[in-house]
């Protein structure tokens, strides 16, 4: 009755091995570029990287649009400030004239040109908040508003940053991916030696009991044929489990 106890308790440890390793023989008979690229879409670690350099690429594109929309801003009012400015040089030259023909005093005429000279000062410096806008100086007669918003979107400091933080975080993620395609190529191989050993142990087991049953070996003997596959059975089990949680699986227990 013991005998036939113990060799009933290693076939039930035996069954329960087997139903764990058939949850995760889908993914250990796939080969290692399936693998490979199963985890580089699934892995929890690379899902991470690829979320975190989404939020990176957004804030860039925001980036941008504010930069545009500072300089479409500071471009109409500068283009203002050019209008006024040109209004008041003509104001001046017509005071100027007047002034002339003493149809009008000095003070007339004085009030003309500090007018043209507070206007050109508010016209620099609409041009300089222009020229931070668009983060360099502003060549006056070439300057169009297509063309400044091109130029800030390669080379303002504010998006070269965003960018390079982009790059940063995009390294990081194939990091990610590289890491994790070492580690399903180990864990593959690890599970390979497993089932080598669970293959010999079997065998064995299988020897011990063709011996056991012609009365060949003790049960002793039997049993610890028995127990050294189920171990080894054990160790194909925790790989290949192993192995499916990196591809992105997480294995039910």
């Amino acid at each position: 009755m013991r005998r036939v106890l113990t060799i009933g308790l290693f076939v039930m440890i035996a069954a329960t091995i087997n139903t764990a390793i058939g949850q995760e023989k889908k993914v250990a008979d796939l080969g290692l570029d399936k693998l490979q690229a199963e985890a580089v879409k699934n892995h929890p670690d690379v899902k991470i990287a690829d979320a975190k350099v989404r939020v990176v690429e957004l804030e860039l594109e925001l980036v941008r649009v504010q930069i545009k929309n500072q300089i479409a801003l500071a471009f109409v009012e500068w283009e203002t400030a050019k209008m006024v400015e040109a209004e008041a040089k003509n104001q001046k030259k017509q005071a100027e004239e007047l002034l002339n023909r003493k149809a009008i005093n000095r003070e007339e005429y004085g009030a003309a040109v500090l007018k043209l000279i507070k206007i050109g000062g508010e016209r620099v410096k609409a041009e300089q908040i222009l020229a931070n806008a668009v983060g360099r100086p502003i060549v006056a007669d070439k300057a169009n508003l297509d063309k400044l918003q091109a130029d800030a979107v390669k080379a303002h400091p504010d998006i070269r940053v965003a960018e390079a933080k982009v790059q940063v975080v995009n390294l990081d993620l194939e990091k990610a991916r590289v890491l994790i395609k070492a580690k399903i190529a180990a864990a593959q191989a690890d599970l390979a030696s497993a089932q080598a050993g669970e293959h010999e142990g079997r065998i064995r087991k299988v020897t011990a009991e063709e011996l056991y049953q012609k009365k060949a070996i003790t049960r002793e003997e039997l049993s610890a044929a028995v127990l050294t596959w189920i171990q080894l059975r054990g160790e194909e089990t925790s790989a290949a489990r192993k192995l499916q949680n990196l591809v992105g699986r997480p294995s039910r227990d």
